[in-house]
């Protein structure tokens, strides 16, 4: 699974992270370091009482709305018009492009978030890659770390096993994809452009393009009173 198959990085400011990038997961090899040579620090000068930072390297582009409390930690480098509501936690590497939302009680840790994404309630975004105008429902988790320890996470394409050489490893989202509430991903899963995962799903491997996944459980009814 190729760059140009999940991702559009024409008006992805921060593309150059890709740079040399075989699989798009290498980009998160390299963030933490990419981050530190490549931010300029600001901090708005009308920052809100209660935005905690921590560290040198933060930068917050104009046009961010800070909602406190929320927590950053460097390194970190905020695009324009991003929207950190109450609660976010922002940790270990993270980058984030233009109009954003991360939201309540959502925590974002080593990960890359392009132009236009929402992860806007209770969500964990670990590890992963998170194309323009993806969509997390509320309570999604994108697990990011195996059961057996000490093993590098595994990605399936088809029938290719791709080992990533990384422990940890959430999700990658092409581009439009949308996962619904409660859903889980496994560690290394990738999930292609525009594709939707209904809420409830427990998802592994890989998700082609323009993909529906359902989980429809068997409902019983019962009539506890006649009249």
């Amino acid at each position: 699974m190729r760059l140009a198959e999940l991702f559009d990085l024409k008006h992805f400011a921060y593309s150059a992270v890709f740079d040399g990038a075989e699989w798009p997961w290498e980009a998160l090899k390299v963030l933490e370091s990419w981050l530190e040579e490549n931010i300029t620090p600001r901090i708005p000068p009308d920052l809100p009482e209660g935005v905690h930072l921590f560290g040198e390297k933060i930068h917050i582009a104009p046009g961010c709305i800070l909602e406190p409390p929320l927590t950053i930690i460097s390194p970190a480098l905020i695009g324009p018009g991003v929207e950190l509501r109450m609660g976010a936690y922002l940790r270990g590497a993270v980058l984030v492009g233009e109009e954003t939302i991360i939201g309540h009680d959502t925590e974002v840790k080593n990960s890359i978030l392009m132009n236009k994404v929402e992860v806007p309630h209770f969500n964990y975004i670990g590890d992963s890659i998170l194309g323009n105008h993806s969509h997390t429902g509320a309570g999604v988790i994108l697990s990011n770390f195996k059961i057996s320890p000490g093993k590098a996470v595994r990605v399936k394409l088809d029938d290719e096993v791709i080992n990533t050489g990384l422990e940890k490893l959430g999700a990658i989202l092409g581009d439009g994809a949308q996962i619904g509430c409660n859903s889980v991903t496994n560690p290394g899963t990738i999930i292609g452009k525009n594709s939707i995962i209904y809420a409830l799903c427990n998802i592994s491997g890989y998700i082609p393009p323009n993909t529906v996944v359902k989980n429809k459980p068997t409902y019983h009814q019962t009539i506890l009173h006649k009249e």
